[in-house]
């Protein structure tokens, strides 16, 4: 993932400026691990590189205990070799933070219980496990805040559990629990619906950092409130177009990178903002590499001049050309 950072000179706001939010707080959650009779496959010796045990029980459940981090090498997941067989994943205490797209696709994944010392849920940790509906957490959840900078950077805490862009994206859980978007005072801060097709509510101003990043969407409406689009926004998608409404002021940097598919960009207003916010290969290198994308813009627009200064292909939009 980018790790590039926002200017912090903005996220100077309080606790308490954040909105309480009751569908978004869990308060101290009690549990007590399963005891089952049988034992189907069990692992307690410690590897000499990891601290981290497991067990997995006749009735489908993992157990991760010790007190070290994840191992992010597969020949060190035993685990991944009976993934249709998981039905449920229990963390003990000790472990810090879930890794990057961990448990991705276990399709048989029903329920999840994270212990305390779990203070992160790394991107697309439980994606498109389209099976789980039950999570257990204990903290305030975050989901990706700490990028978008329409939020003030939040102090770190022991009830606070970061789920950052896309860690449930696709389960029944995160669907039923925030809908298809998850929007804050007008800010979408992510997608969890499954439409490749998305079509964003009236009503969001702006769309946050890394908001469909890497999601296989084909197409997206953008309403007519909108005024900015956040940094890597749309990164990796599939879009093969894409209108942005007269009232869009801004799009941040790298909003639409790493989208080989996207030919047309109608951009209606005059004087939207561009950052770097296309992908532009070195065409001194590769000349055959040239952007293929076509900006549709209105003359000496904003737009037509950030297409004449990366050297991208540019078509004045007349009145009721655009999609």
């Amino acid at each position: 993932m980018d790790d590039t950072n926002f200017n912090d000179t903005n996220f100077n706001a309080a606790w308490e400026d954040i909105d309480s939010d009751d569908s978004l707080y869990l308060d101290d959650i009690t549990w007590s691990l399963p005891v089952p009779r049988t034992r189907i496959l069990r692992s307690k010796e410690e590897d000499e590189r990891t601290s981290v045990f497991y067990e997995i029980l006749e009735d489908g459940t993992l157990i991760l205990s010790g007190n070290d981090a994840l191992p992010k090498s597969p020949h060190l997941r035993p685990w991944d070799t009976f993934c249709d067989q998981i039905t449920s994943l229990v963390v003990e205490d000790g472990i810090p933070f879930i890794p990057v797209s961990y448990f991705r696709d276990y399709k048989n994944l029903k329920k999840v219980v994270l212990a305390k010392s779990v203070r992160a849920v790394l991107p697309f940790a439980f994606a498109q496990c389209t099976s789980l509906s039950h999570v257990e957490i204990s903290g305030r959840l975050h989901v990706n805040y700490h990028r978008n900078p329409k939020y003030p950077r939040l102090p770190y805490s022991n009830r606070e559990v970061r789920l950052e862009c896309h860690a449930f994206y696709g389960t029944p859980w995160s669907l039923k629990k925030w809908g298809d978007f998850y929007i804050r005072r007008g800010m979408l801060i992510e997608y969890f619906g499954t439409s490749l097709t998305p079509v964003i509510p009236d009503g969001v101003e702006y769309i946050g950092y890394r908001a469909f990043t890497d999601l296989l969407i084909t197409a997206v409406t953008l309403p007519e409130s909108l005024k900015e689009i956040g940094m890597g926004a749309f990164d990796g998608t599939r879009l093969s177009s894409i209108t942005i409404p007269a009232a869009v002021e801004h799009i941040h940097f790298y909003a639409f990178i790493n989208i080989p598919c996207l030919e047309h960009v109608y951009i209606l207003g005059a004087n939207t903002k561009l950052d770097s916010c296309f992908s532009i290969p070195d065409t001194h290198r590769c000349p055959a590499d040239a952007p293929k994308t076509v900006i549709h813009a209105p003359l000496h627009s904003a737009a037509h001049e950030y297409a004449r200064y990366y050297n991208m292909q540019f078509e004045p939009l007349e009145t009721n050309s655009y999609p």
